[in-house]
């Protein structure tokens, strides 16, 4: 739920929505490799390109998208605040394969399978719901 002080979030741009569906899948602009097939096995969806991992999370905690698939690139310290920032709004955020990210000391520093992030309430709009992005 969004705090009552605060305004609603504008709109996404018109002209960064690509695609046909019921539902908001934010992207970065890379095009190739797991991530392209990760998208492509989303099905029929509004793909919003949209840069940084924690402004991509950002847009499913304030109900801009409905879900994220991020690159094998992001690092831990780009998503363990806005994954706190989704969990808390009531969504959910594991890697490509399903499994919840670990952010803790003395590992590697990359999400090297990815992220996946969905909103609260995606399964009413994906019959799959978070799993069948994974």
């Amino acid at each position: 739920p969004r705090a009552a002080f605060l305004p609603p979030p504008p709109p996404p741009p018109e002209d960064k929505i690509t695609g046909e569906g019921n539902w908001v899948l934010t992207v970065g602009d890379s095009k190739g490799g797991v991530l392209a097939v990760a998208v492509d096995a989303a099905g029929p969806c509004k793909k919003l390109i949209a840069g940084a991992a924690g402004n991509k999370l950002l847009m499913l905690a304030d109900g801009r998208a409905d879900a994220s698939i991020m690159n094998l690139g992001t690092s831990l310290w780009d998503t363990c605040a806005p994954e706190a920032i989704v969990r808390a709004a009531g969504g959910t955020l594991t890697d490509l394969f399903g499994a919840p990210i670990e952010h803790r000391g003395g590992g590697e520093l990359r999400n090297l399978l990815g992220v996946v992030a969905t909103a609260k309430g995606f399964e009413k709009k994906h019959e799959g719901g978070h799993g069948g992005l994974c």
